[in-house]
């Protein structure tokens, strides 16, 4: 079953305790909390209090939205400590900070290597690696993503998927498609932007956001779908999203039923 939530990067300015109540006021089961702007790498503590909080909501942690970088040299255990503290089971990371045209062979080569190589410090943290689908990378586009997953190959590296900017829309249903057919596929970040890369409200994106719950629902999709960009910022405006996103969900998942 496809489960609503929030990341919790889509207000950076707002408290954890802003974030928590907000969340279960939308109606939302879910929170990733962003590595930047909540739960920095390596402040257990925090990372232990912040679980608690949210536990104590009834709200589940979806993921930790780390900014871990492949490539960048960082030591990932810090990390992973505070992912595992949170309490969830998966860990988003970026792959790489480069357009996936621009690196030699070598260079992918190296990427690949790291990869495999956090996969396995991973494990002893009974987490999995998620990455972001995001310009700029290894994932900003299908063909490098679904290779570098291959590449990679280990059963705890998988994706997310969210609707890059510099794919057609008509496109995009095909690379959630494709990822979803390597069953990788962990969460998907929700939004909606005009054809000027404007941010708009769900409600705005309903049909198109019925298409791509409808295919997962259908498919047994078992992961969250987590409201990342909102309108102007505004609550009212996510509030909203939220709305629709958790009926679009129930409907459909009510017609696979």
């Amino acid at each position: 079953m496809i489960k609503p939530g929030l990341a919790s990067v889509s207000f950076r300015k707002k408290s954890p305790k802003e974030i928590i109540t907000l969340t279960k006021k939308a109606g939302l089961t879910a929170i990733e909390w962003a590595g930047d702007a909540h739960v920095p790498e390596g402040n257990v503590s925090l990372a232990a209090e912040i679980r608690d909080m949210t536990i104590s909501a009834g709200i589940e942690v979806s993921s930790y939205g780390s900014y871990y970088c492949i490539g960048s040299g960082k030591d990932i255990r810090p990390y992973l400590e505070t992912a595992a503290t949170l309490g969830g089971k998966t860990m988003r990371i970026w792959a790489g900070n480069r357009p996936s045209a621009s690196l030699t062979v070598a260079e992918r080569e190296t990427l690949v290597a790291e990869a495999k190589k956090i996969s396995d410090v991973a494990q002893k943290y009974n987490m999995t690696l998620s990455l972001e689908c995001h310009s700029c990378s290894l994932t900003d586009c299908l063909e490098s993503q679904l290779a570098f997953l291959n590449e990679v190959d280990k059963g705890n590296f998988l994706t997310y998927w969210q609707a890059l900017l510099e794919v057609p829309r008509d496109k995009q249903m095909h690379t959630l498609k494709a990822v979803y057919d390597t069953q990788k596929l962990t969460n998907i970040h929700v939004y909606f932007h005009d054809e000027n890369r404007n941010r708009i409200t769900l409600r705005d994106g309903e049909s198109y956001w019925r298409e791509r719950l409808g295919f997962l629902s259908a498919s047994g999709f078992d992961g969250y779908a987590l409201i990342e960009f909102v309108k102007d910022d505004k609550e009212e405006n996510f509030l909203d999203d939220a709305m629709i996103l958790t009926n679009l969900i129930k409907s459909r998942e009510e017609k696979t039923q």
